[in-house]
């Protein structure tokens, strides 16, 4: 049996020890407690930035499909799918179909949030001698579109109001996600003539499809955000255009030019900022979507169907 010996020395060793071993224990539970509030801190910052971003890249129309009817479609879709193609017998859904089941564009700068169809030639802007029919046609009534805009202009009925962080974004609609404004169109009788019986391949019967005019005041800047779908392209034709107004697609700025049109993939971030004095003449577009070339027939068939 082994005694131990206490001495003074003895008991203040084992007293520095404990002290020490305790301060340790503290200060690792401080660095805990403090890796956990940083950690809460960080998440209601990224939380805080990202309800802003939202509050101005989201609209508070409970209809918009980009903003707020976006999950409800992509939930219907692979059964409104399944019952087309069982009334249908189309065949060539393939892609689409894997398409409403993955979830593929969820990084980078493109990130559509209701369809993402895979295999599409995919670029921030197109050229427009891509679309020589409905770049021609377009630049070429852009004197009668701009009259009827300027007949427009003057009155507050049928704009409706977008959200911006800075400034006034409102539109016109002739067409509103697939569904004819007719109270509008017969305010513009040569644009919507044009619209409706001139351009092959609009987008005018699904929920992703848009022609209205836009109008974006000098101060405003419309923050940067990802169409709902890359199943269309853009195309802005210029109406008026200051100088000081840029449109930045997949991180390449670009302007606008008078009776030209723009043709880019608005499933890419994209951001809009026109400078200059509050006083100045807006910048105004009509604004057009159209079926990316790469959708055959019967997916738009579908994609009608479905959406």
């Amino acid at each position: 049996m082994f005694h131990v010996h206490w001495d003074a020395h003895s008991y203040v060793t084992v007293v520095i020890v404990l002290v020490t071993t305790v301060g340790i224990i503290v200060k690792l539970c401080q660095k805990r407690l403090y890796r956990k509030m940083d950690s809460g801190a960080s998440v209601d910052a990224q939380r805080t930035i990202t309800n802003n971003r939202n509050k101005y890249t989201a609209c508070d129309s409970e209809n918009c499909v980009r903003c707020n009817r976006y999950h409800d479609l992509r939930s219907q879709a692979p059964d409104k799918l399944s019952a087309f193609a069982d009334q249908s017998s189309c065949s060539g859904l393939a892609r689409l179909r894997e398409s409403l089941t993955n979830d593929d564009a969820t990084e980078g700068t493109q990130r559509p949030n209701v369809l993402y169809m895979a295999g599409l030639e995919s670029t921030p802007w197109w050229n427009a001698d891509r679309f020589p029919t409905p770049t021609e046609l377009l630049e070429k009534n852009h004197e009668n579109i701009l009259e009827e805009y300027k007949n427009l202009a003057s009155s507050s009925s049928g704009w409706v109001q977008n959200t911006t962080e800075s400034g006034r974004w409102k539109a016109f609609f002739l067409i509103n996600q697939g569904c004819r404004i007719a109270e509008n169109c017969r305010r513009c009788p040569k644009t919507s003539d044009l619209v409706e019986n001139c351009l092959d391949n609009l987008m005018t019967d699904c929920v992703f499809g848009n022609v209205f005019f836009s109008v974006v005041h000098a101060g405003t800047d419309i923050n940067a955000h990802c169409g709902p779908t890359n199943v269309r392209l853009r195309c802005h034709l210029g109406l008026d255009v200051p100088p000081e107004c840029r449109l930045t697609v997949g991180g390449e700025t670009r302007g606008w030019a008078r009776a030209k049109c723009s043709w880019f993939d608005d499933s890419f971030e994209h951001s809009v900022r026109c400078g200059g004095d509050p006083q100045a003449a807006p910048r105004v577009v009509l604004l057009l979507d159209f079926w990316h070339p790469d959708i055959t027939d019967v997916e738009k068939l579908a994609i009608r169907a479905v959406f």
